[in-house]
């Protein structure tokens, strides 16, 4: 927890241009898969009846908070509640914009 009292969102170098980038070009498509994957316009069962009536029992709203804290380059660390973290830059293993981290404490 920062000095304020807020929690710091970190986040790997570029991540928030490429969140905005990928939603923008591929949102509209994912959107549509999702909804018909996780059952959002399936027709409404009786509670315990069909994972349709769970899925749709599981709704909220989206968001994307901007980080507040960004990881440059490969062995950035931080200290998180007291625990150090350092990180590993990964772009394009899986993501655009992609970070692993190693807690030397405990060796992993």
């Amino acid at each position: 927890m920062l000095a304020d009292g807020k929690v710091p969102i970190i986040a790997p170098n570029l991540f928030m241009e490429h969140a905005v980038s990928e939603n923008i070009i591929a949102g509209p498509a994912c959107c549509g898969a999702r909804n018909t994957s996780s059952g959002r316009f399936w027709r409404r069962a009786r509670a315990g009846r069909s994972i349709a009536d769970w899925a749709n029992r599981c709704r909220g709203s989206v968001a994307l908070l901007r980080p507040t804290d960004l990881i440059i380059a490969t062995g950035d660390k931080r200290t998180i509640d007291g625990l150090e973290f350092e990180f590993q830059m990964a772009p394009n293993s899986e993501a655009p914009a992609e970070m692993h981290f190693f807690i030397p404490r405990y060796n992993c």
